[in-house]
């Protein structure tokens, strides 16, 4: 991954300090503003979008359609000012286009509106109290509204300096009522909230500077919250992910990234490009949480809680414009908007007009121009078995974090494949450790038997190669069950690791040992369908596939649970662990596969010393996953032996010493089975977390690298 800007905390401080020290007497030196528009339009991009309109496209004939049609009617409000926004901003755009005063005028006439009116035009309902809706989410509205369409306005014969006035008089205003201790968001970047207010906050300074009524303050708030917001890029938001799921974060990273936008084409300020580089990996990170199916977007459960989040492309279409993204990501972004199969709410008429620019060149993603078919953020990662012209491929989500108290799913996983939801949470909206693929544990943690959400989160880790398998390792899953102050922990220790063995097979194993043998545990696993129970295996048949689940050891009882009240047509599987135990290695196998496959792949349970494991028997594909069961692993050696169902097996094994050499031998044992032995040497090399990886032949009693698969 792309190595961040990140700057140490005092560090930080420091330089914010300085920086805003220093700006009253930089704005008191620096040049005059630019003439209007400033935010988003400057001459470049005026032109190209001049050129659009001149060439007829789609976006100019959409939005210049909906103008025209619309032209002298009195739309109402809609919700929390979002449509009189929009409507100010089409009818902006369509004006600074086309030069058509007419559409100018519809614009200062919702302008007007978003100054004076609360449901309909001249209903004189709004003013000032009116940015305290919904403890002040309308600043992403009734806000930044204001202050561009202003700027965008600026020529339009209604928009006269009394207009101005108003503008200034009412920003004021608000900006008062919200800048002020104990506003929901104000300086907590990870909420949507947050983008709301700073895009008020940024538009209002470069828009209104010049204008009787301009406040300085509105600069400098802009760079303090800059600063926060850039902070969040590089850490929390590290690798393009959201730090509140998908449903919220198109439009707040829309508004975050909007100011060093608006600096660079409408001041004389420096931008902070520089200073991240988060554009190019929103991209990818679309891309990535993409299901394949390209209808559903991985939303990690913050916040909406909803496992397909909601795929919409404007924020891609947006960074496709933006200077600081890398060209090839610029023509992901369009592939990403241009193949979306379903998307509840695409752009905004203006938006589209705004970020469509027709020299960019769709650009396919591939291994090479993606960085992989696994990607990581901030705690939460995905990967699937085929790259993105596979539709049908198996996509694996793991959640190793969740932001704020809104959830607790710390470990989380979840499966589709065939374009099916198959292992999913069990609930749509905030999650709570009742509803995640995670066990129960029985004790006198305040939430037992569930999870609970105050703790630190886990340390997730991954480790992958393309087209064979990615490892998740979960560190530190205890702590969600500790209590309140840690002061009454059900469990002393709690580590998962994941497998994903390309292209079907999914191995969890979860390490834990409790304070007591009276803190039974009980696996729990939602699934997106009626599962039918068999001993110790679960098979769920949907209408293109099939989800097989076995808990391959201990032994267990398996029962069912309709939880369609939380989430419609879900069931959860409970695994209760037979024999309670202070070790506690529960290892469960799961396979997807289409819907005619008969029965699971038979698979054999391995337990060399140190290791428990499976080999999926597969004649085409034999594959093994060994996992280390000892706390905090870091293995130098390891032996097993197995029965091959083909010449080249995939070996898979977890906890050894990280970034290792090893010597690995493969040599004939009694009857049909096959001796491995690994130990210190040279030939194999460990990942950095410790997984070995080889391909175990048989034949030539030699180990090989995966390149030959």
């Amino acid at each position: 991954m792309t190595p961040k800007k990140l700057f140490p905390a005092s560090i930080r401080a420091l330089a914010a300090a300085l920086a805003i020290a220093a700006l009253t007497t930089l704005a008191d030196a620096a040049p005059g503003p630019l003439p209007h528009p400033r935010i988003w339009l400057n001459a470049a991009t005026i032109t190209r979008l001049q050129a659009a309109r001149t060439a007829n496209s789609a976006e100019w004939q959409s939005l210049d359609n909906w103008c025209s049609s619309h032209l002298g009617q009195n739309l109402n409000e809609g919700y929390q000012y979002l449509d009189w926004y929009n409507y100010t901003l089409s009818y902006a755009l369509a004006y600074r286009v086309s030069g058509n005063t007419a559409y100018g005028n519809e614009g200062v006439k919702y302008l007007t509106a978003m100054l004076r009116d609360r449901n309909v035009i001249g209903d004189g309902l709004g003013g000032t109290n009116a940015i305290l809706i919904d403890a002040g989410y309308v600043t992403r509205s009734l806000g930044a509204g204001v202050a561009m369409g202003r700027d965008w306005l600026d020529g339009a014969p209604n928009l006269t300096p009394a207009l101005i006035n108003e503008c200034t008089t009412r920003m004021n205003e608000w900006y008062n009522l919200i800048h002020v201790p104990g506003t929901y968001g104000i300086n907590e970047p990870t909420t949507n909230y947050f983008a709301g207010h700073f895009a008020m906050t940024y538009s209002a300074f470069i828009a209104f500077e010049g204008d009787p009524g301009y406040q300085s303050a509105w600069e400098t708030k802009s760079e303090e919250m800059w600063v926060l917001a850039r902070d969040l890029f590089n850490t929390q938001g590290d690798g393009g992910d959201s730090v509140e799921g998908w449903n919220y974060a198109h439009r707040a990273y829309r508004h975050m990234l909007g100011y060093p936008w608006a600096l660079e084409t409408g001041t004389n300020r420096p931008n902070h490009w520089n200073e991240i580089d988060v554009t190019s990996e929103i991209v990818r990170a679309h891309i990535s949480m993409l299901h394949p199916s390209r209808e559903l977007m991985s939303d990690d459960g913050r916040w909406s809680g909803d496992y397909k989040g909601d795929p919409r492309s404007t924020t891609c279409l947006m960074m496709s414009v933006l200077s600081d993204t890398d060209p090839t990501a610029k023509g992901l972004a369009v592939w990403y908007a241009n193949n979306l199969e379903f998307q509840p709410g695409g752009p905004d008429r203006w938006e589209s007009f705004l970020f469509t620019d027709s020299s960019i060149a769709p650009i396919a993603p591939t291994v090479a121009n993606m960085g992989g078919l696994t990607w990581k953020g901030w705690g939460h990662s995905v990967t699937r078995g085929d790259d993105w012209t596979n539709q049908e491929a198996t996509f694996v989500d793991a959640v190793g974090w969740t932001h704020s108290a809104e959830e607790a799913n710390f470990g989380e996983v979840k499966i589709t494949s065939r374009q099916e939801i198959l292992l999913v949470d069990g609930q749509t909206y905030q999650l709570e450790g009742e509803f995640t693929n995670m066990p129960r544990i029985t004790g006198t943690h305040t939430y037992a038997p569930y999870q609970e959400y105050w703790h630190a989160p886990s340390v997730l880790t991954v480790d992958s190669l393309d087209h064979v398998y990615t490892f998740f390792r979960f560190v530190n899953l205890d702590y969600a069950y500790n209590g309140v102050n840690d002061d009454d922990p059900s469990c002393s220790y709690f580590e998962r690791d994941v497998v994903f063995l390309v292209p079907d097979h999914v191995v969890v194993l979860d390490n834990i040992t409790p304070t007591g043998l009276g803190n039974t545990i009980t696996e729990q696993w939602y699934m997106m369908g009626n599962p039918t129970l068999s001993g110790d295996t679960a098979t769920l048949t949907k209408t293109n596939a099939k989800l097989f689940m076995r808990t391959v050891s201990p032994a267990v009882t398996l029962s069912e649970t309709n939880t369609n009240a939380s989430r419609a047509d879900t069931y959860r599987v409970d695994a209760a662990i037979n024999t309670p135990s202070m070790t506690n290695r529960i290892l469960t196998l799961f396979e997807t596969s289409d819907e005619s496959q008969a029965a699971m792949t038979p698979a054999t349970q391995l337990n060399p010393a140190g290791f428990i494991g499976v080999q999926i028997h597969d004649a085409t594909t034999p594959q093994i996953a060994l996992l280390a069961t000892a706390q905090n692993p870091a293995n130098s050696s390891c032996s097993f032996s197995f029965v091959p169902d083909a010449t080249a097996t995939r070996v898979v094994i977890t906890g050894m010493q990280p970034s290792a050499n090893f010597s690995v031998s493969v040599t004939p044992g009694s009857g049909s089975t096959f001796d491995v032995s690994i130990t210190s040497g040279s030939g194999v090399t460990s990942q950095d977390d410790g997984s070995l990886t080889f391909i175990a032949n048989t034949s030539l009693s030699t180990v090989s690298g995966w390149a030959m698969f």
